[in-house]
């Protein structure tokens, strides 16, 4: 049986389909092991752990957000054990020209978030709320990181270029 792991536990696939089908509560396990798998079978998807929102953990993968089109951020309201999503779909210059080259024009985000509470829209301020709170924090921190490897990058091959 497949089993998924996150920073928090570990689950199998088993018990993804027993929370959809309504069998038990969703955990954090689950709901990142059901959106792990959503997001491989899209094109440039990235899922963030549930643990690391609930504990405000800014960790993001290793590749640059470049590569991403679609960030999942899965939200846990608890004081009504409820699970709801922001999506946040990225856009890096032009439609043509998804990853820029260190150094390119135009290397500013088009974001667009998403806000989704199956419930309707009485969630809305708390999700906004961890929207600013962490999620946003969490692009910023990506991508200065990025932007410093980029500076680097460029730095060093100058210097590269300058000792040659």
């Amino acid at each position: 049986m497949r089993k998924f792991k996150t920073n928090g536990s570990q689950t199998l696939l088993l018990n993804i389909v027993d929370h959809i089908a309504g069998d038990t509560m969703l955990n954090d396990a689950v709901i990142h092991g059901a959106l792990q798998q959503m997001c491989a079978r899209l094109t440039a998807c990235y899922a963030v752990d549930p643990v690391n929102v609930v504990e405000d953990k800014l960790i993001f993968p290793d590749q640059p957000w470049t590569l991403f089109k679609t960030i999942i951020v899965p939200v846990y309201m608890k004081s009504l054990r409820h699970w709801l999503l922001q999506i946040v779909q990225l856009r890096v210059g032009s439609e043509e020209k998804q990853t820029p080259d260190p150094g390119g024009a135009d290397q500013n985000p088009h974001i667009t978030v998403i806000l989704y509470d199956p419930l309707g829209d009485i969630n809305m301020p708390f999700l906004e709320q961890i929207w600013e709170k962490y999620t946003l924090r969490l692009l910023q921190a990506w991508h200065k990181r990025d932007s410093d490897r980029d500076r680097f990058a460029l730095s060093f091959r100058a210097l590269v270029k300058a000792t040659s």
